[in-house]
């Protein structure tokens, strides 16, 4: 951790890790700048490792470069555009929003066009995936929504679909 002091307190971090106990999922590898100035906390230009904790895993690692984070008034507002680590394909778009004060939030999931082919197979995204879909060649595309509660009530939904999918069933 590094910290500049002046008119705001700023700097840059790197080799972090982001364990939350009421979140099943780790944050490794990180790194980005950092600044505080008039109370709010601001991350941008982030880089780090999201692997899901949850046994079996539900989904396979995934990276993200210039992700953001603001901090004000209990209101955590963070993006990341999530990626394939072997191909560098875009899976999905996180936006989210959380209350510390309540406990309630949101993430909203935008995935604007996964590409499966020979390079990407959905066993790649989630090992839940083999021995049910194999040889897919098309394209994704949806949106889904998570939300937590303050009584810790969570609910998802979404839309997700293809104009063209080729599989195998496994």
């Amino acid at each position: 951790l590094d910290a500049r002091l002046g008119d705001n307190i700023a700097g840059s971090f790197a080799d972090a890790e982001v364990k939350l106990a009421s979140i099943p999922l780790d944050i490794a590898d990180a790194s980005g700048r950092w600044d505080y100035t008039g109370g709010k906390v601001t991350i941008g230009g982030a880089s780090f490792l999201l692997t899901d904790r949850e046994e079996p895993d539900r989904f396979e690692p995934l990276v993200a470069r210039d992700a953001g984070l603001t901090l004000e008034d209990s209101i955590v507002l963070s993006q990341a555009t999530l990626r394939n680590p072997g191909t560098d394909r875009i899976v999905t778009i996180a936006d989210i929003r959380h209350n510390l004060a309540t406990g309630a939030g949101h993430a909203d999931l935008d995935v604007p066009g996964l590409v499966l082919d020979d390079q990407l197979q959905p066993d790649e995204l989630s090992a839940r995936a083999l021995g049910v879909i194999a040889n897919a060649e098309g394209t994704i595309t949806g949106k889904g929504r998570i939300d937590w509660a303050a009584n810790g009530e969570v609910t998802s939904s979404g839309t997700f679909g293809t104009e063209s999918l080729d599989f195998a069933a496994a």
